[in-house]
């Protein structure tokens, strides 16, 4: 008997038994009909880090990080981009830090953002399976978007039920509560198209003088789970020429897990303090870039830029990019895909 035909009929049968989606092949699971798509995050940057146009639907996600180094704003830029294609955002916000003014700055609409405040670390994950699962419910076609800031935050139901705080302080109770929680939702958000992404914090480990002394609370248990695995770190504040007023900071990301394109991809972007990204401006880095374009599509020398033989400034010359040379850019770096398709 041919190959083919006997897988045909050996997954006929088992489907038989075990019902309908049960089994199936690598190539059908991924096939143009059952494209999960991507969530944009509304950041080239981050795009061509990841290797896709977004973050992946069906599949769990991390942006670890330390303090101040952007995971915030990368989430919340991420929002504001998803719900323009019609994406269902839903916010498990553990650490109480997110207003309605700041949401607005980074394109959020706050009244089309589902808002989640659980009481512990236990909650985030039964709050998550109610909501996608009334989310669906209601239209089973729309993309989801959940992204929990931050794991790090939650205390578990052990801490807040102890008079004296000391009960499940253990960062061993902690990897336990996610990684059974995680169980739980992995076949869920599979099975719903449902991008989940977590923000995690890096800590410092005092008294280590060798080898890492970072690590995160809850151990490695989202990265067991994880498909795509962020980093974000700050290399540097900007500043205001002639003044010590900071404007913002330079942020790095790179991926150091990546199931869609080999890892290890890093990428500067800046992020002001009075104004969030400047897509224009990532956008032009990478039109300059000659190791990207070849040859790069404007030049770039000295802090000035080349086109149609003028010079221009680098916000001068930003302006001038309209968004169709940003959708030429995707295509040029192989970061096109369905938003949201099923």
């Amino acid at each position: 008997m041919d190959e083919l035909k006997m897988i045909e009929k050996v997954l006929k049968t088992f489907t038989n038994q075990f019902g309908e989606g049960s089994a199936t092949t690598l190539t059908k699971m991924f096939a143009p009909e059952h494209a999960r798509g991507y969530v944009p995050t509304g950041n080239l940057a981050l795009d061509w880090v990841i290797g896709r146009p977004g973050w992946p639907l069906g599949r769990i996600s991390e942006i670890a990080g330390p303090y101040g180094s952007g995971k915030s704003t990368i989430l919340a830029r991420t929002i504001g981009a998803a719900q323009k294609k019609g994406v269902v955002c839903i916010l498990c916000d553990t650490e109480h830090s997110y207003d309605s003014t700041w949401a607005r700055f980074h394109g959020v609409d706050p009244e089309r953002l589902i808002l989640l405040t659980p009481p512990h670390l236990q909650g985030v994950f039964d709050y998550a399976k109610a909501v996608i699962t009334e989310v669906k419910r209601a239209q089973d076609d729309v993309p989801v978007l959940m992204g929990v800031d931050s794991v790090s935050a939650a205390p578990t139901a052990a801490e807040v039920e102890s008079e004296d705080g000391t009960e499940g302080k253990q960062r061993a109770e902690h990897a336990k509560v996610i990684s059974e929680g995680l169980r739980k939702l992995a076949n869920l958000i599979w099975d719903q198209n449902v991008a989940l992404v977590f923000v995690s914090q890096l800590k410092d480990n005092p008294g280590i003088m060798y080898g890492a002394n970072k690590s995160k609370l809850g151990g490695h248990a989202i990265e067991f789970h994880a498909g795509l695995m962020v980093e974000s770190r700050r290399t540097g504040y900007i500043k205001e020429a002639d003044s010590k007023d900071v404007l913002g900071q330079t942020i790095q990301v790179s991926t150091i897990k990546n199931k869609f394109v080999p890892p290890f991809r890093t990428r500067t972007f800046d992020l002001f303090f009075n104004e969030g990204l400047r897509p224009n401006e990532i956008l032009l880095d990478f039109i300059t870039d000659e190791k990207l374009f070849n040859p790069p599509l404007i030049k770039a020398g000295g802090g000035w830029y080349e086109f149609n033989g003028s010079k221009y400034r680098r916000a001068d010359m930003a302006a001038m990019l309209d968004e169709g040379l940003m959708e030429h850019a995707y295509k040029v770096l192989n970061l096109t895909g369905p938003y949201g398709e099923k």
